[in-house]
């Protein structure tokens, strides 16, 4: 049986006993160690959201940079390829 529905079964057993003591302590702390572990996924899911995000900014950085590099290359041989043209205009 996989363990979330071996969780949920317990779960569901422990709601059936409204009172706390008459609950088993297997349930108990099943019940605690789910929300123990649902607790660590949250927190595990938000840390990997923010790698990915701090990842993507990473990443549009350095594109916007290798377009602004490519840029400044074109405009500077744009205009070495203009100065060379009025240089040799006269020959």
């Amino acid at each position: 049986m996989p363990k979330y529905l071996l969780l949920l079964s317990l779960l569901a057993l422990g709601a059936c006993h409204p009172k706390e003591s008459t609950v088993p302590a297997i349930v108990r702390a099943a019940v605690a160690q789910a929300r123990r572990d649902s607790t660590k996924a949250a927190r595990l899911d938000s840390t990997a959201r923010y790698y990915r995000d701090l990842g993507q900014t990473y990443e549009d950085s350095a594109t916007l940079y290798h377009l602004q590099s490519t840029h400044v290359k074109a405009q500077a041989t744009a205009a070495d390829s203009a100065a060379l043209q009025r240089f040799f205009a006269g020959y």
